[in-house]
């Protein structure tokens, strides 16, 4: 029991003294069916990511967030539509993840069933349960996030 306690706290500590975001380069774009119906706003936000992995409660950044929205849902509606793969799954949960992090708070159980379906096609792969327990992290759900972060640990070792 002692072991649980210790890893959680050890997991919250490195939550909190190091960004632990889901990055959307580890999704496999080329596992992407529709790729070419959204390359021009996917390599907006891949250019700008930095403002839409977290949530800020000021803009400093050289876009507008207007725009960083659009794009965003531009993203999102093409991939919600055409997700039929992890790569594409875990796409539209980040994607939804990222709209969510720009104060859109509906998107957090669409991130949330868009993660979950990644796992249910493919319950060993670790990245998914990673990008859930990332969007948990990001959401004030740090027992949700925990669970996730040790079931992708226990699938990959090597992910500490």
């Amino acid at each position: 029991m002692m072991k649980i306690y210790f890893r959680c706290f050890l997991l919250f500590t490195i939550l909190c003294s190091t960004p632990a975001f889901s990055n959307i380069n580890v999704i496999n774009l080329k596992n992407i069916s529709y790729l070419s119906l959204i390359q021009e706003d996917l390599d907006f936000v891949l250019k700008h990511q930095e403002a839409f992995n977290h949530w800020s409660e000021t803009w400093t950044y050289d876009i507008s967030r207007e725009e960083s929205l659009e794009r965003l849902k531009k993203i999102q509606e093409a991939s919600a539509k055409k997700a039929q793969n992890i790569d594409e799954w875990l796409l539209t949960g980040t994607i939804s993840h990222y709209r969510y992090n720009l104060n859109d708070d509906e998107q957090f159980p669409i991130a949330e069933s868009a993660f979950q379906k990644a796992i249910a096609l493919d319950t060993s792969n670790y990245i998914s349960y990673w990008f859930l327990g990332n969007h948990y992290a990001h959401s004030s759900k740090p027992k949700e996030s925990m669970l996730n972060f040790f079931k992708a640990e226990k699938l990959n070792p090597n992910i500490r």
